[in-house]
């Protein structure tokens, strides 16, 4: 096979430190695909800008150790002065999908061009007209309290998605609030996915450490108007306030990873984020349940407010490298309107539309109901309307019509929207059966959710690791989501009576499943989309899977609710079915005995089969997804795409103020 260009220059980069090793008519040939294009105009050496030769130089050292080139360094390091405007060019590309703006390059120091007596350029004689200062990254002591407040911030967001599905039961019991079982876990998921693009053009405009900061800030404050919430509703919206501050810290936990270690280094901490997130989700239900049974289930939010104040204290440690800053400062008028506040604004309403018409449906109200009906229509008014918006806005919108534009972005977005308000489904719904049905304590309905998590993330790491090797992904999709559907499937079949080894092994079915596929999509656009792309192509899918975890939920907490009530009218006539709504899952053995206490577990059980079995159709749907992406979802380079969509080579959004502390 013909080595590429991009072979050759490694070959002659390991060949020889010299700077001839880089062949120049490679760089002209390959630059353009090897480097993020930071200038069009300055100077220039074998026609192309200075900021160019260096970040190709910068992005050809990264697959092996940063190499200090052997220019004539009379004033600096090229090396290191490399690596700077790789990892601010990295640093732009990863938080608002643009490039790096040309304004930013006026601030870097420049390149002259010394001839030799023949005229020609020298490669061993480029002078810096002005000292480049050094990027110097935390070490020592510094460093690891950075890093481990990264991963505390991260460690509460995963926390917090599992820790309350144990707890539910006993939450819906002590505020009489069945009815509001689906909006504890939709409150969080609609303001996790609606922010994600928010803070991504936030930590854009301003200073990272205080963006970063004030998504902590705001996620403590969720989590203490949560701890002491007293009834249904301001838990609602403590959760919310917890979805709006986790967003942030997700993205700026990837983000800050580019500042705290060099460009090599940064999958190290990725890393460690990744099994973070891993191991909170393990830990989540187990602590929900002891803290709901030892002491009260507000300690599932207490917890994170000294976890969080430590990882608010670590972040003081943190120097972001002073970076450019614009010639033109934006008005605050022009600063809003590239947040894409109104879409924001619509996306939010029209979830919380479609909660409430899943809450009153055939619970509180009938679904023949006018205000039923209304707000459905009003729901459906709102999604077309925000459709429309985003498609008028384009690069300014929420999600950018050009990013779904290529098929594979597009394919993946359909494929885990249906898996993930599935899995999330499923992930809410088993402690019910635990707790309702076989009358298990809520620690041991954390213990008994193991085997889902384990299988998770266990499968999750194997795929992952194998998806690059094997180069296509679509197999990857089909064969985890038919293992989800047929878990799903084994699942539904779960009586009154069934077995611990049933109970074990079904979930481990469902858990590699969902384990197998779920990350596929982020890998992906990873590979697919230009790097000026990633950080947008990432918050797409990010949306797409958050907030079909907030339809999901919802959804299938409508029908458990729909149809334990009309059990409840067959096994307890007597018995008022919204009065039992009210006494909650986990308070059945309090308050029912003998035959009533049977008739109640029935009837859990029957409207269990029913959110049940909606999960299983959306598996089916994502096993069907699974087979969109072309060529069995070869991954290719943007380069090797034909008909796909490419990055502007402009920056479509307003070159804003990357304020340095």
């Amino acid at each position: 096979m013909e080595p590429t260009g991009y072979d050759e220059l490694q070959q002659g980069h390991s060949a020889s430190p010299a700077c001839c090793a880089l062949n120049p008519p490679h760089i002209l040939a390959y630059h353009k695909t090897l480097a993020v294009p930071l200038a069009r105009s300055g100077p220039s050496v074998f026609g192309l800008a200075a900021a160019e030769i260096l970040t190709t130089i910068a992005l050809i050292s990264l697959p092996t150790e940063l190499h200090k080139i052997d220019y004539a360094q009379k004033d600096y390091d090229l090396a290191i002065y490399a690596n700077q405007i790789n990892v601010v060019a990295s640093s732009f590309a990863m938080t608002s999908g643009d490039a790096l703006p040309e304004r930013a390059i006026d601030t870097l120091p420049k390149i002259s061009q010394p001839a030799s007596n023949d005229g020609s350029v020298r490669h061993d004689d480029l002078n810096l007209q002005e000292k480049t200062p050094e990027i110097t990254y935390p070490s020592g002591p510094v460093l690891f309290i950075i890093i481990g407040g990264l991963l505390l911030s991260l460690f509460l967001v995963a926390l917090d998605v599992s820790i309350i599905s144990t707890a539910i039961p006993r939450i819906t019991s002590e505020f009489n609030s069945e009815a509001d079982v689906g909006w504890y876990g939709s409150a969080f998921f609609l303001t996790l996915a609606s922010f994600q693009s928010i803070w991504g053009k936030a930590y854009k405009f301003y200073s990272l450490r205080v963006v970063f900061m004030t998504a902590i800030a705001v996620f403590e404050i969720g989590s203490l108007i949560a701890a002491l919430s007293r009834n249904s509703k301001t838990l609602i919206v403590g959760r919310a306030f917890q979805g709006a501050g986790g967003s942030g810290i997700t993205g700026g936990c990837y983000t800050i990873a580019a500042f705290v270690v060099p460009p090599q280094r940064v999958n190290i901490i990725i890393g460690l984020l990744g099994s973070v997130f891993s191991i909170s989700s393990v830990v989540g239900p187990l602590l929900g349940g002891a803290f709901t049974q030892r002491l009260t289930w507000h300690w599932c939010f207490w917890i994170n407010l000294p976890v969080g104040g430590a990882a608010f204290f670590c972040m003081l440690f943190f120097r972001p490298p002073a970076r450019s800053r614009s010639n033109i400062k934006m008005g605050l008028t022009k600063t809003l309107l590239n947040f894409d506040l109104i879409g924001l604004v619509i996306v939010i309403i029209s979830l919380v539309v479609f909660f409430l018409v899943l809450q009153w449906g055939g619970i509180s109200k009938p679904w023949s109901s006018g205000s039923v009906i209304g707000l459905l229509v009003l729901w459906i008014v709102l999604t077309i309307g925000w459709i429309v918006l985003e498609w008028l806005q384009k690069e300014k919108a929420l999600i950018p019509p050009r990013i779904l534009s290529n098929h594979h972005v597009a394919a993946c977005c359909f494929y885990i929207f249906f898996l993930s308000s599935a899995n999330f489904s499923l992930i809410y719904n088993i402690p019910v059966y635990f707790q309702a049905v076989k009358g298990n304590s809520p620690l041991s309905s954390g213990i008994l959710t193991i085997p889902t998590i384990l299988s998770t993330s266990i499968a999750s790491f194997v795929s992952s690791a194998f998806v690059g090797k094997v180069g296509l992904y679509s197999p990857f999709l089909l064969v985890g989501a038919a293992l989800s559907t047929i878990g799903a499937g084994l699942i539904y079949t779960w009586d009154l009576d069934t077995s611990l080894g049933r109970i074990i092994g079904y979930q481990i079915i469902y858990g590699a499943g969902t384990g197998i596929s779920v990350q596929i999509p982020l890998i992906v656009v990873s590979v697919v989309m230009a790097a000026s792309d990633h950080a947008i192509a990432t918050a797409t899918i990010l949306f797409f899977q958050f907030s079909s975890a907030a339809y999901g939920v919802g959804a299938t907490g409508s029908i458990l609710n729909n149809l334990l009530l009309g059990a409840l009218r067959t096994y307890l006539p007597n018995e008022d079915p919204q009065a039992v709504l009210l006494i909650g899952s986990s308070a059945l053995q309090d308050h029912f005995q003998g035959g009533e206490l049977l008739g109640a577990r029935e009837s859990y059980l029957r409207g269990l089969h029913g959110s049940w079995a909606l999960a299983i159709a959306l598996f089916g749907v994502a096993s069907v997804a699974s087979l969109l992406p072309k060529a069995w979802g070869k991954m290719l380079p943007p380069s090797n795409q034909s008909g796909e969509s490419t990055p502007s080579k402009e920056p479509k959004s307003p070159e804003g103020v990357l304020a340095s502390d």
